[in-house]
């Protein structure tokens, strides 16, 4: 249900800016979980070796001080397996805001992800 809404009412919220430039930042990180949480799994976690976590990405404008997209990911997801699609989205979300700069931590350091961002 979430996954619906949210991305509906991103879109409309976008569409009461006029045109502009921005800079979007990217994020990824590890959130470590305890007992037994929905989605957690284990995987990479550089705190607590293998406990269950969730690794979200978040998209940021950093003018406007808003979240564009967020995606919650189980612990044991490579980034690289689903930056291209959670990129392609939040373009989507975008509307009328075109990207002038796009700052990422090194989760987005891949092969995919530079040639997402070249093409």
């Amino acid at each position: 249900m979430n996954d619906k809404i949210f991305p509906a009412l991103q879109k409309w919220t976008t569409t009461l800016y006029v045109k502009i430039t921005v800079t979007m930042d990217l994020d990824s990180t590890v959130l470590e979980r305890y007992g037994e949480q929905e989605g957690s799994r284990k995987g990479y976690n550089p705190k607590k070796p293998w406990r269950a976590s969730h690794r979200p990405i978040i998209a940021f404008i950093s003018e406007l001080k808003i979240v564009a997209n967020r995606w919650l990911c189980p612990g044991d997801t490579s980034l690289s397996n689903n930056v291209v699609k959670f990129l392609e989205e939040t373009l989507l979300l975008l509307g009328n805001m075109l990207v002038g700069l796009i700052r990422a931590d090194s989760g987005f350091f891949n092969e995919k992800c530079l040639n997402f961002f070249e093409s």
